[in-house]
């Protein structure tokens, strides 16, 4: 891959001269001659024009960039394609010093800008995408990053299934005109595959040392608007990588679920799935589930906290055992989920109701009691809803509401 960085050393000639005359580059680099001279301080370019003024004298205008941002293509020799990293910039104002970090997939690690440029030292990285900035002199304040944010377009959730033999979807798409806003509860769930196993190391003394972690892919999403109860999500992912264990015991997936030729379901890019989560962060909803920082990590995306209402927390107690989502719903919900596969509909649902139940028992005063009774019914069943014995609801409910207020706030 060939890079070369000119220089415009001597601008056109002004309207009324020759104009034969051209504008003439100098060429300060080129990254197939193994130097790096195009790298050095400014790192960027030099754009020039010469205006005409109305009394015939000739202005050079000169902006200067800088490289802020580039993405290269890593030949592993694992695999035919490789993969790419992204190198960034930050800061480099007059009060700061710049940093540049390196990001590989879920790494992201400090580095410096000669390192970050550095292709003629390394024949297995190539550039394929430089990003520059323009430098603005230290009387113009540069424009405000974010003021011309792009919002991400409702029509995300009209995106046609990947599938070559669909069936009628699982869901209700959102009416554009009626779309949830901030406040709105959200529950999700989401379910994954495995793509990387973990690799492990045996010490001289016998013990264990993880030297990389198992990697999971998003593989199916479902989510239910609290508003009207309906399904209004609930994409199957198409692979990226390959797939080494569909967790089809957990997950419920097979390899025809996420196979276009022979999937039934609503089948789409990695990108839309997240879009379409990103739309929803973005419009301000809360999103309720059952351990959904795992989730969340997994998709790589940022949710406000304040937008996160997780019933593994709501239902806990600090510094005892979390409670399975099985295990509350059939305490609470006098229901029975998570048979022989999880679903995520299902669990999204379960999860919904649990969140519905909290809010209305806060509003009563009668969480502490509750938690209580449950982890003391807990303990008695083996953290297993016994529906022979169910769990006493109504009549907790009967003693909280009798109690002087504060009783039971201790476990």
């Amino acid at each position: 891959v060939k890079v070369t960085v000119a220089e415009l050393v001597e601008p056109a000639t002004a309207v009324g001269g020759d104009p034969q005359t051209k504008a003439q580059w100098l060429c300060i680099g080129d990254s197939n001659q193994c130097k790096n001279e195009w790298l050095t301080s400014p790192r960027g370019l030099r754009d020039s024009a010469a205006p005409q003024h109305a009394q015939g004298e000739e202005t050079v205008e000169v902006k200067e960039y800088e490289l802020v941002g580039l993405v290269s293509h890593v030949f592993d020799g694992r695999t035919a394609e490789g993969h790419l990293i992204t190198h960034i910039k930050r800061g480099g104002s007059a009060q700061e010093e710049s940093e540049w970090y390196l990001m590989n997939d879920f790494i992201v690690r400090k580095t410096t800008g000669d390192a970050a440029v550095g292709f003629h030292q390394h024949l297995w990285r190539a550039p394929c995408i430089l990003t520059f900035s323009q430098v603005h002199p230290p009387q113009q304040s540069p424009p405000k990053r974010g003021a011309a944010k792009k919002s991400i377009p409702s029509a995300v959730f009209s995106v046609p299934s990947l599938s070559h033999q669909p069936q009628p979807p699982s869901f209700q798409r959102l009416d554009p005109h009626n779309m949830p806003g901030k406040g709105t509860a959200i529950a999700i769930d989401t379910e994954f595959v495995t793509i990387t196993e973990e690799e492990t190391m045996v010490n001289p003394d016998g013990s264990r040392t993880v030297k990389s972690e198992a990697r999971q892919a998003l593989a199916r999403v479902s989510a239910v608007d609290s508003r009207t109860g309906n399904v209004v999500i609930d994409d199957y992912v198409l692979p990226a990588e390959n797939i080494l264990d569909y967790k089809t015991r957990f997950s419920g997936l097979t390899a025809e679920d996420l196979d276009p030729l022979s999937s039934p379901h609503h089948l789409v890019h990695l990108r839309t799935a997240y879009l379409k989560l990103r739309f929803l962060v973005d419009r301000g909803c809360i999103f309720v589930g059952h351990g959904l920082k795992k989730d969340f990590h997994v998709v790589n995306m940022f949710v406000p906290p304040n937008q996160i209402a997780d019933t593994v927390d709501l239902w806990s107690v600090t510094g005892q055992r979390l409670l399975s989502l099985r295990f509350l719903v059939g305490c609470l919900l006098d229901s029975h989920i998570q048979g022989e596969t999880h679903d995520s509909i299902e669990d999204a649902r379960a999860a919904l109701g649990l969140y519905q139940r909290y809010l209305e028992f806060e509003a009563k005063g009668v969480v502490p009691a509750i938690l209580k009774k449950l982890y003391e019914y807990g303990r008695a069943n083996d953290w297993k809803y016994n529906p022979r014995e169910p769990f006493p609801l109504r009549d907790v409910l009967v003693v909280a509401a009798a109690a002087p207020a504060g009783a039971g706030e201790k476990l």
